[in-house]
């Protein structure tokens, strides 16, 4: 992995994150982790993926 692609996926976490959370403030309660753990997958998919077009990339997304 380059370091675009490392930038990439910092910035997508964390408007993905920053956007989430302010659409669900209570998404978070019972289990932080696996929340933001499921939001790092898909940047991750969503920043690796730049060849799949609308549709593969949501196959990818919904695999999980």
């Amino acid at each position: 992995m380059d370091d675009s692609s490392t930038e990439n996926r910092v910035y997508l976490f964390r408007e993905l994150a920053a956007a989430y959370i302010a659409a669900h403030p209570d998404a978070f309660g019972d289990d932080p982790r696996s929340a933001m753990a499921e939001i790092a997958r898909i940047c991750c998919i969503v920043a690796d993926g730049e060849d799949l077009n609308a549709e593969e990339m949501a196959e990818e997304i919904l695999k999980g």
